[in-house]
């Protein structure tokens, strides 16, 4: 049993011709461009750590983050936007850049 196709066009309705200099411009570019990396975590393993800890937990994660500065803090991590960690420490919101972190260890309260 041989099919015929519902709706057959024997030429193109209408037909346009290109010339090379058009044909150029429209050609698509296959350049690569890489987005400088102006905020990101000079510290792979607090990139790591911060990525790690800001996911999702049945329990929020008690974490004590140390700054460059000597400062500590005593929380959880909301969120990361670029370089810029909003952490929830004594039921405030602070934001910290990533790359004035020193090391992050987790809690061992329950």
């Amino acid at each position: 049993m041989k099919y015929q196709p519902l709706l057959f066009i024997r030429t193109p309705s209408y037909a346009v011709e290109i010339t090379a200099a058009e044909q150029r411009e429209l050609e698509e570019s296959t350049s690569i461009y890489e987005m400088p990396q102006t905020h990101s975590i000079a510290n792979s393993l607090i990139a790591h750590q911060l990525r790690f800890f800001a996911r999702p937990a049945v329990k929020p994660r008690v974490l004590l983050v140390v700054l460059k500065n000597g400062e500590r803090l005593v929380g959880t991590i909301e969120h990361l936007n670029g370089t810029d960690v909003v952490m929830k420490v004594f039921e405030q919101k602070m934001v910290v850049n990533a790359n004035d972190i020193a090391t992050i260890h987790a809690s061992r309260i329950h």
